[in-house]
């Protein structure tokens, strides 16, 4: 796809609203043809899977979460679903969602029409081809300002940038390429969105190609699964790490001085630059093997030691380790 005007006639938008079941932990309802089903995964935030995935499940979430306790009821236009102090209320024709924190609303779908009273992007959409891609339109005000999305370059607030959420090979920081995507956003209107998909997801936050008043979220996968958050943004933060996992500490040594020199042609050269730390008595904690040094270029991605310059990988190690150093390749 291009990075233009939005695809919009691809997507088949959704409208078409209808109770299921619901019990203490879940919310289930058809959109259309499609299930819906909304959870509570921990305090502070909720679920909303669209559609039926065959795909196990990717291991992003902490499993150890239960689902939370849910109240779901009935009013004149469609349904509340709410879970503490965070509510989703959905509605049809067209199916669209507002994101209410302490009764206030800080999220709700596209707004932003032309003169013909026709939203210019889906609030929900699904484009059948395959890979499948769905899309949620958001509405923005016009001082919205939105941060996160992992690894990326450039101003903080991600407001006016279409960013596509990929793993690769940055080589540099002057693109949005980037080894850390995450698919996940927050804004001081106080809510916080992740798209739980290890899939290509794009984000329009507020693109003018596609529109200056709406987050557009597209995703590559079977289902559209998305966790809202609500609150304050410290606290966003925290129920967001309490969902994907709260970080180890790391060691101390982690915190000295790491030494690079990107690619030590031989393991001579790295054993070397490392007696000459030493012998300049430089504080030093890691010495860092580039995928280049360690492995052949052509195979590297077997993680199998060199063996034209390799042949003994534990004595070159053991050379490193006696400089009291931690080896990172």
């Amino acid at each position: 796809m291009t990075s233009e005007a939005f695809p919009q006639d691809r997507f088949r938008r959704l409208g078409a609203l209808a109770s299921v079941a619901s019990d203490a932990h879940a919310a289930r309802f058809t959109v259309d043809d499609l299930s819906l089903e909304i959870t509570a995964p921990v305090p502070g935030a909720l679920r909303l899977r669209l559609g039926t995935s065959t795909l196990a499940e990717y291991g992003l979430l902490e499993t150890a979460n239960a689902p939370g306790a849910i109240a779901t009821v009935r009013d004149a236009d469609g349904w509340r679903v709410s879970s503490g102090s965070l509510a989703l209320v959905i509605r049809a024709a067209p199916f669209r969602l507002a994101l209410e924190h302490d009764g206030c609303t800080v999220l709700a779908s596209i707004t932003d029409q032309h003169f013909r009273g026709r939203s210019r992007i889906p609030a929900f959409g699904l484009e059948e081809a395959k890979p499948r891609r769905w899309c949620a339109a958001f509405a923005l005000a016009s001082e919205t300002a939105i941060y996160g999305f992992g690894e990326k370059f450039g101003p903080l607030d991600k407001r006016g940038q279409l960013i596509r959420g990929r793993t690769e090979d940055a080589l540099g920081v002057n693109t949005e390429l980037s080894y850390k995507n995450i698919p996940f956003c927050w804004s001081p209107d106080g809510w916080g969105l992740l798209a739980h998909t290890p899939g290509v997801v794009r984000h329009g936050v507020g693109y003018p190609q596609w529109s200056h008043r709406s987050h557009v979220v597209e995703v590559e996968d079977e289902a559209l699964d998305l966790v809202f958050f609500g609150g304050e943004p410290a606290a966003i933060l925290l129920d967001y790490a309490r969902l994907t996992g709260l970080p180890s500490l790391p060691p101390l040594w982690s915190y000295g001085m790491w030494l690079s020199r990107a690619y030590y042609k031989v393991p001579q050269e790295a054993i070397d630059a490392a007696a000459e730390v030493r012998r300049r008595r430089i504080p030093c904690d890691v010495i860092t093997l580039d995928g280049r040094a360690a492995w052949d270029v052509r195979t590297r991605f077997a993680f199998e030691w060199d063996p034209a310059r390799y042949d003994d990988p534990r004595r070159i190690f053991s050379e490193l380790h006696a400089q009291d150093l931690r080896v990172c390749v």
